[in-house]
């Protein structure tokens, strides 16, 4: 049984060898950059500046069993202490919340914070915090917290490390108190912040401290930085969809991965703003001549989106269905024995628009195509309705439906989904101005 509780003793840690201007630096952290946050309970907030809606915002980060969405309803203040010495008031109105995310969640409520609130000292986000390996990365860094134990003085507490536990939940070993809910967690090499302490829990003899890695509240906040603001998005994968680029992607010969790949990257990118286009064909070419013909595609993302200031993300069919919903068409890949292939050709040759179900797949039709060995295939997913998921395929406009084909669910083809995306960090000045000018000019 987990119970979650406010106070968490990790064992004794010493403190590693830290420069001198370093330790002044945190010193100053912890007398500027945190307070105590008087809400539903006492706890610990910090000032940070996050990226929101193509710019950077000032914010009060805390968590939200602090301050919830029903304590911003019933009162008129949110009340804050800095350094046990300086106490203001923020006035809450309807632009103050930012985003919230409940307790056995994220557990983290983001206020902003106007210039007239006179908050002159915040933390920064650290440069890997968005880097797909960045829970890798900070598995090995010296990490610390800012926080009031107790209430009392704040203090520094250090810990190596962290550990992923599931989407929500990451494990720290720095040792909290009560009062220490709300703690932003650092990473020791470049003092900027990578998460927030959220508890301690007890489960069964196996203790320890958990937080929340800020990078997945921030992407969800700004839903992928798809901004909710860029109507246009849905027409402009529509167009892209049923385009010449497409019927190009359609007809093109092996390798698939290269072929799929392509275009995700091609369609990505011309979702941004005063971006150039790319060509299907460069791109395609400079994929095949790093890998070849056939690669492990979890490296080949990796190495290749960077190039072209992208990221991935593997989904569920629910997130690949949220990704079409948002109009980011997902990168798709699925293995099939000789017999299913033989299946897969044989049912899509007499039903053009059929939707293939794991039962026509699986069947046993006393025919098997020696020629037709196992293997996997890339495609793209275009669609998702309640009754089936709607594929495009690289062999050619005569397959299935004019290149597309469509199956039940997931579970048929047992698809792995890739989500491919951009953060508004990996924008240049000229691709933000140009998003801003195109809203000035929308009627």
């Amino acid at each position: 049984m987990e119970e979650r509780i406010e106070e968490g003793y990790c064992g004794e840690f010493q403190e590693p060898e830290i420069d001198k201007k370093i330790k002044e630096l945190m010193e100053e952290q912890k007398k500027t950059c945190i307070c105590q946050v008087i809400g539903k309970k006492s706890g610990t907030g910090f000032f940070c500046k996050i990226p929101y809606k193509y710019e950077t915002i000032l914010t009060l980060i805390t968590n939200y069993h602090i301050i919830d969405d029903e304590f911003l309803e019933n009162n008129e203040f949110i009340e804050i202490v800095i350094n046990k010495s300086i106490a203001k008031k923020f006035r809450i109105d309807e632009n103050r919340k930012i985003y919230s995310s409940k307790n056995y969640e994220y557990d983290i409520m983001i206020i902003k914070l106007y210039e007239t609130d006179g908050i002159n000292n915040y933390l920064e986000l650290d440069k890997n915090l968005f880097n797909e390996n960045s829970e890798i990365l900070y598995k090995a860094d010296y990490i610390y917290i800012l926080h009031f134990p107790k209430g009392g003085n704040s203090i520094i507490s250090y810990g190596f490390g962290i550990e992923k536990i599931n989407e929500f939940d990451i494990r720290h070993k720095c040792n909290t108190e009560s009062c220490s809910s709300g703690s932003p967690i650092l990473n020791l090499s470049t003092n900027k912040v990578i998460g927030i302490h959220k508890a301690f829990i007890k489960k069964g003899g196996k203790d320890f401290n958990i937080g929340s890695l800020l990078k997945y509240p921030l992407n969800e906040l700004n839903n992928l930085i798809m901004n909710k603001n860029q109507q246009e998005s849905n027409k402009l994968g529509t167009d892209l969809l049923s385009s010449n680029f497409i019927l190009n992607y359609t007809n093109t010969i092996k390798p698939s991965y290269a072929n799929a790949l392509a275009v995700i990257i091609c369609l990505a990118s011309a979702r941004v703003h005063g971006r150039k286009k790319l060509d299907y064909f460069d791109v395609r070419e400079k994929i095949i001549n790093k890998f070849g013909n056939i690669s492990n595609i979890y490296q080949v993302m990796e190495n290749c989106l960077s190039n072209y200031k992208l990221h991935f993300n593997e989904v569920d069919e629910k997130g690949a269905r949220k990704a079409i919903k948002d109009s980011r068409p997902c990168f798709a890949e699925f293995y099939l024995t000789g017999r299913q292939w033989d299946n897969f050709i044989e049912f899509y040759n007499h039903n053009k628009k059929g939707i293939l179900t794991k039962e026509i797949l699986n069947k046993n039709n006393g025919f098997n195509n020696k020629n037709i060995g196992g293997g996997n295939i890339e495609v793209i997913l275009t669609h998702a309705s309640e009754d089936c998921l709607t594929f495009l395929n690289s062999w050619g406009t005569f397959f299935a439906d004019n290149g597309y084909f469509r199956i039940k669910n997931a579970d048929v083809l047992d698809v792995k989904f890739f989500d491919v995306f951009w953060y508004i960090t990996d924008l240049s000045k000229e691709e933000i101005d140009a998003y801003n000018n195109y809203n000035k000019k929308k009627p």
